[in-house]
C-alpha cells in the first residue's frame, strides 16, 4: 500500500505532497538507471561481438565471457538481493547499484587488458543486480495499489527499451563516434544520473533500517525442496536462456556470418526482437486473464514454438539454407515466447507461501542468468572448435561452428519442452510437492 494514503494526523499536506514528487523524481532516476542495466546486458558483446574480437585481437570464449561475467555477478546478486531490499529499503539498493554500476560503465571503454574488462563487466553486473526488486520495492510504497500493476509494467517497459537500444542505436552510433567513444558517453550519462540520484536521495527522508529481517536459509530449503518450483525453474531459465544468448551474445554474429546481413541491419533484427519481448511481456497478463486466468499452456506453447524454432535453424544450417528472412522471423518468434517472467511470478506467488515467494523469485532470476552466463561460456567453446577465416580484420565463422552452436541449444529446447509438460495448473489451491 502506498505511504502516501494514509490519512494525515497532524503532518502537513503540503509537506507530504512535495515528498512524494521527490518520491516519484527519485523513481524516475533509478529508472533510467534500470535502462542502462539493461542497455549494457545486451550491447556487450551481443552487438558488437565481431567489433571487440576486432579490437581486442581475442578469440570467442573471450569475448563470450565478457557476456558471461556480468550475467554470473548478476545471478548471484539475486539470491540476495530480496532480502536486502526488505531490509535496507529499495533507495539505499539502487544507490549502492548506482555507485557499481557506473564505475563499471566508466572503467570498460578504457581499458584494453582482458583482466580489467572483466573487473568491469562483474562491478556492472552487480550494480544492475541492484535495481529490479529496489524499484518494484519503492513503486508499492509510492503508487496505489489499483495502479500498482500498470506501473510496474509500464516500468518493465521502459527498462526493455535500454535492450533495444543497445542494438540498432548503438550500431549506428558507433559507425559514426566508435565503440569507445559511444561507451565513454554512456557512462558519464550514467555518472550524472547517479551523483543526481544520490545527492536529491542524501536530502530524502529515508525508510528506517528493518533489523528484523534477516538471512535465513530455512526459506531458501523450503523453495528448493518443493519439486513444483524446480520444474518452474528450470522451465523458466531455459526459456528466458534460449533467447537471451541469441540476443546478448551470437544472434547478431550469426546473422552477419551466415545470413550475410550487414552490421546495421542484424541490430535492426535484434532490436525488433526486444519490442516484441516487450510488448509480449505486457500482453500476456491480459491474455491470461481473458482465458480464466490460465498459466501454464502458455509454458507449454511457448516451449513448442521453441522446439520448432531451434529445429528450423539447425535445419537450415545442415542443408546450408541461408534464408535470412526466415531466420529473423524464427528469432523474433522466440522473443515473442520468451517473456513468461509475468506469468511465473503469479505461479510462484500461487505455489509457495507469502513468506518466501520473494525469495523464490528471487532464485528464480538468478537461474535465469546463471543460465544465460553458462549458455554463453558454452556458445564461445563451441563456436572456437573450427577455425574461423579473416575479412576485413574480422573473424567470420562457417557453417560448422554455427552448427556446434545450434545443436546444443536444441537439446536445451527440447529440456525446456520437458520440463512445460511436467506442470500442471495450480489454480488457486498452493501446491506443496515434496
Amino acid at each position: 500500500m502506498s505511504v502516501y494514503l494514509l490519512p494525515l494526523t497532524g503532518i502537513d499536506y503540503m509537506f507530504r505532497f512535495h515528498k512524494y514528487y521527490v518520491h516519484l523524481f527519485l523513481i524516475a532516476l533509478g529508472v533510467v538507471l534500470y535502462f542502462f542495466a539493461n542497455f549494457h546486458r545486451v550491447a556487450v558483446p551481443g552487438a558488437v561481438f565481431g567489433l571487440l574480437q576486432q579490437k581486442l585481437g581475442v578469440s570467442a570464449p573471450y569475448i563470450t565471457a565478457l557476456g558471461a561475467s556480468f550475467m554470473y555477478t548478476y545471478a548471484v546478486s539475486q539470491i540476495f538481493m530480496g532480502r536486502m531490499v526488505e531490509r535496507y529499503g529499495g533507495l539505499r539498493i539502487i544507490a549502492l547499484g548506482a555507485l557499481f554500476f557506473t564505475a563499471g560503465a566508466l572503467l570498460f571503454p578504457n581499458t584494453h587488458t582482458m583482466p580489467l574488462l572483466y573487473l568491469s563487466r562483474v562491478m556492472s553486473g552487480f550494480g544492475a543486480g541492484c535495481f529490479y526488486l529496489s524499484l518494484v520495492r519503492e513503486l508499492e510504497r509510492c503508487i496505489p495499489d489499483r495502479n500498482f500493476g500498470v506501473s510496474l509494467s509500464i516500468t518493465v517497459f521502459l527498462g526493455y527499451l535500454g535492450s533495444f537500444a543497445a542494438n540498432a542505436p548503438f550500431v549506428w552510433f558507433i559507425e559514426r563516434f566508435g565503440l569507445f567513444h559511444v561507451l565513454d558517453y554512456t557512462g558519464f550519462v550514467i555518472l550524472a544520473v547517479s551523483v543526481l540520484f544520490i545527492l536529491t536521495g542524501a536530502r530524502f527522508q529515508l525508510t528506517s533500517i528493518n533489523t528484523g529481517r534477516h538471512f535465513e536459509l530455512d526459506s531458501y530449503r523450503h523453495v528448493l525442496c518443493n519439486r513444483y518450483n524446480i520444474c518452474l525453474f528450470l522451465f523458466g531459465a531455459l526459456n528466458y536462456a534460449l533467447m537471451y544468448v541469441l540476443q546478448t551474445v551470437v544472434g547478431k554474429k550469426f546473422l552477419e556470418d551466415i545470413c550475410m546481413f550487414s552490421s546495421e541491419k542484424a541490430a535492426w533484427v535484434l532490436s525488433a526482437m526486444s519490442v516484441i519481448s516487450a510488448v509480449s511481456s505486457m500482453g500476456l497478463a491480459f491474455l491470461s486473464r481473458y482465458f480464466g486466468g490460465r498459466k501454464i499452456i502458455f509454458f507449454k506453447i511457448s516451449a513448442v514454438i521453441s522446439v520448432v524454432a531451434f529445429v528450423f535453424v539447425t535445419l537450415s544450417l545442415i542443408f546450408s539454407f541461408r534464408s535470412g528472412l526466415l531466420v529473423s522471423m524464427l528469432f523474433c518468434c522466440l522473443a515473442a515466447v520468451a517473456t513468461m517472467s509475468p506469468l511465473l511470478v503469479v505461479v510462484i506467488s500461487e505455489v509457495n507461501p507469502h513468506s518466501v515467494s520473494v525469495t523464490a523469485t528471487g532464485i528464480m532470476n538468478a537461474l535465469f542468468f546463471f543460465s544465460v552466463g553458462i549458455m554463453g561460456n558454452l556458445t564461445g567453446f563451441m563456436m572456437n572448435l573450427f577455425p574461423a577465416c579473416e575479412v576485413n580484420g574480422i573473424l567470420v565463422y562457417g557453417r560448422n561452428s554455427y552448427l556446434a552452436v545450434f545443436l546444443p541449444l536444441l537439446l536445451f529446447s527440447f529440456a525446456e519442452l520437458y520440463f512445460a509438460f511436467r506442470l500442471e495448473e495450480p489454480g488457486k489451491k498452493k501446491l506443496n510437492q515434496k
